[in-house]
């Protein structure tokens, strides 16, 4: 058990640094992040995710690593899933904050948050943050979270509202 996760981390720790040694494409994306999601819900190494993911937007541009991501937690529903998708709407917040939504397929990405606030306490925190920063991004797009009611959505405008707009090219 102990040598898969340090086998673990030692993979999240290249894909972090794979911008630095490539510059990651979309299919790297496509590649990467799906097949490192399900470790990092059952490792619980959403942190370190995040740092790949982050990485690989930088390189690949956030269109490409959100896309990822939005794949990779397509098939992902319901309280099994929660560790996995609080993962994702970790790593999704990151990358909107630090990048923005250019190039960002943005209908997908909300729905994804969508399901993942709706799938638990731990996955429904990550997935406020993210709105947060897509809200900061583009305000219209918090209509597209249905599951988010609307005392939350008053939460999540005023958060926006505190932090100030995001350019739809991220925090510089």
């Amino acid at each position: 058990k102990a040598s898969v996760l340090g086998l673990n981390i030692a993979l999240f720790e290249f894909a972090a640094k794979l911008p630095a040694l490539t510059t990651p494409t979309k299919h790297t994306c496509q590649l990467v992040i799906p097949k490192l999601l399900d470790r990092a819900g059952e490792q619980r190494l959403g942190g370190l995710y995040t740092q790949a993911c982050v990485g690989l937007a930088a390189g690949a541009g956030p269109g490409a690593a959100l896309g990822g991501l939005v794949e990779a937690a397509r098939d992902k529903a319901g309280p099994r899933s929660e560790r996995v998708l609080c993962a994702a709407a970790g790593a999704a917040s990151k990358i909107v904050e630090a990048h923005g939504l250019t190039g960002v397929e943005t209908k997908p990405l909300m729905e994804m948050l969508d399901i993942a606030f709706a799938s638990g306490k731990v996955a429904s925190k990550a997935a406020f943050q993210a709105v947060v920063h897509a809200v900061r991004c583009d305000p219209t797009l918090l209509a597209l979270c249905e599951k988010i009611p609307e005392v939350v959505r008053a939460k999540v405008r005023h958060q926006a509202d505190v932090l100030g707009p995001l350019g739809r090219a991220g925090a510089s």
